[in-house]
Order: C-alpha cells, then structure tokens, then sequence
C-alpha cells in the first residue's frame, strides 16, 4: 500500500512490467462476482464451448 500512496502522489514510478492498478478488495470483488452473475445472458464458458463447433 505504502508504494501505491507513492505513485498516486507522483513521488515513485513503478518498476516496469508492474501496474499502477489498485486492487480491489476482497468486498468489491464479492460485489462485482454477484452483479456479473446476475446478468441476463449465457455463461462465458457455454459461449465459448459453443463456439468450438463440433469435435
């Protein structure tokens, strides 16, 4: 967290190959799980299988 304050501040870059994204926590990722769940639609893995056509 220190080092993320950091960037946010200006004061640090980050290393390269490392985002500046902030994680969510462990709250907002229940939070988006349950709205992602409830969306109308197909589940992401019965489109994919679909799209595989026939074996």
């Amino acid at each position: 967290m220190a080092i993320q304050a950091l960037v946010a501040a200006g004061l640090l870059t980050p290393p390269p190959g490392q985002s500046s994204e902030i994680p969510l926590s462990e709250e907002e990722r229940r939070e988006l799980a349950e709205r992602m769940g409830q969306s109308p639609g197909k589940p992401l893995s019965e489109i994919i299988i679909e799209n595989r056509g026939p074996r």
